[in-house]
């Protein structure tokens, strides 16, 4: 005999009964103390459905042409499963830019070839998303079509056996979703986070990084214990381009397989209003000898700042936001003279919002 584990089919072969014609043979099998006939032939060879991971011993039954029977020896024999994997675990769920990245561990070495990765649905139901294949006992899938801004997700994954079908669960993974509020005025913000699922080594701790000024830093701004999921941060002191932006890193404790992850939660930001100050006097031969507005909580694409005589004249004028004005005429290099001047600051920002604050300026000798 010989056998096809993945069809669960065993190619019976005998020889010819010597002697006396053969009307037919008939194939019996006993599984579980019962017997079956399987089929019956005029050949010396039949193809057996049988079920995997059950024991068989069969008989073949000559039925002559005299009346008479003749059977042959038992042949017994397993119909053997695909091996389980020795290790399955569903390693990581992260964000990366735009994506979700899927990271799944397995014991390859059992003929697994491939993973079914799976997202839940908002109806709570788990969808098929992908496959990928096991290189090296690692399998990674890229969600591509996923709405990040909605809400945490989460996956699970399944692997192929070697006969190609599907075979058992691993753990569920859950993504990081982070969400942010300010106080405007104090300039204080809260972050929030619902806590990652499911790490073998459970989370030991979260990482919050920070940007203020378009690039994250490099060092964690806080590393709170695995069970703290909320931050507070005190931004007053700190310039900014009209948003704070924060990332969430979990990090895994030593897991049972010797390793740890790290999952990243998408980037959430928190806007702040522009702001425009502006003082209303300056001396240029006193203590403040410039006059130079402040600007902050927004990162200018294009800047003007005009200084105005009472006759309509541009006295000065820059694009330079660090550059105010000490009190001088541009076109003479003459000092003003005590007066009142209208000034206009004109920013355009880089989402092509346009903000112009006009008001009055008193110089003093």
């Amino acid at each position: 005999y010989s056998i096809n584990m993945c069809a669960e089919q065993a190619r019976l072969s005998w020889s010819l009964y010597g002697g006396n014609a053969v009307t037919n043979y008939e194939i019996w099998s006993k599984n579980n103390n019962q017997w079956t006939l399987l089929g019956t032939t005029t050949d010396t060879s039949f193809l057996a459905q049988l079920s995997k991971a059950q024991s068989y011993c069969i008989f073949i039954k000559a039925n002559l042409a005299n009346g008479y029977e003749a059977f042959s020896n038992p042949c017994c024999f397993l119909i053997p499963s695909p091996s389980a994997p020795a290790f399955h675990y569903f390693k990581l769920a992260t964000v990366n830019g735009e994506f979700i990245e899927l990271f799944d561990y397995i014991d390859a070495s059992v003929g697994i070839t491939q993973i079914i990765f799976e997202r839940k649905d908002t109806l709570g139901n788990f969808v098929e998303i992908g496959r990928a294949p096991v290189v090296g006992n690692v399998a990674h899938f890229i969600d591509e079509d996923v709405d990040l801004t909605r809400q945490a997700w989460e996956y699970r994954t399944m692997f192929v056996d070697s006969c190609g079908n599907p075979g058992a669960y691993a753990n569920v993974n859950k993504t990081i979703f982070a969400v942010g509020s300010a106080d405007q005025y104090n300039m204080i913000n809260t972050v929030t986070w619902n806590a990652y699922e499911l790490f073998n080594g459970d989370v030991m701790e979260y990482h919050v990084y920070r940007n203020a000024y378009g690039t994250f830093e490099n060092t964690p701004m806080a590393i709170v214990p695995g069970s703290i999921t909320s931050i507070t941060d005190d931004v007053s002191a700190l310039r900014n381009n009209g948003e704070v932006c924060y990332r969430i890193e979990a990090v895994e404790g030593l897991n049972a397989y010797n390793f740890s992850e790290t999952s990243r939660s998408i980037d959430v930001c928190i806007p702040y209003d522009p702001l425009v100050f502006v003082p209303n006097a300056f001396t240029p031969d006193g203590m403040n000898p410039i006059f130079l507005p402040v600007v902050s909580n927004v990162d200018p694409k294009t800047y003007v700042f005009s200084i105005i005589d009472r006759w309509g004249q541009i006295v000065f004028e820059t694009s330079d936001p660090t550059v105010g004005w000490n009190g001088k005429i541009s076109t003479s290099g003459l000092d003003a003279s005590n007066d009142v001047f209208l000034y206009r600051i004109e920013i355009v920002t880089q989402t092509e919002e346009t903000i112009v604050k006009r008001g009055y300026v008193t110089l003093i000798r």
